[in-house]
């Protein structure tokens, strides 16, 4: 059973979605279309492979780096784990 403006809805345009593929990798972010409020995410931990850097960090190329997120109210906080990399990002429009 689906719920209007979920996933597998009809019709789905109730939403607005903005999808991303990368070799290996995939996101689907749900937003309502008339206030770009976030509705899920799924998932609460992001893993990234560092392939540059620069001196003080050159010792991070090739590692996985993880993070807990959230997002919510256009602030986007990553959470650092197993190293001191902590980042908040704010929506450009909400700053």
């Amino acid at each position: 059973m689906s719920r209007s403006g979920w996933p597998g809805s009809t019709p789905s345009a109730l939403i607005s979605r903005r999808r991303t593929f990368t070799p290996g990798h995939w996101e689907i972010i749900p937003k309502a279309p008339k206030t770009d409020e976030v509705i899920f995410h799924h998932g609460d931990m992001l893993e990234q492979k560092v392939t540059f850097a620069g001196k003080r960090t050159a010792d991070y190329v090739g590692r996985v780096i993880t993070f807990r997120i959230t997002v919510e109210n256009g602030v986007y906080p990553q959470t650092a784990i197993g190293h001191q990399f902590n980042e908040v990002w704010i929506r450009a429009n909400d700053a």
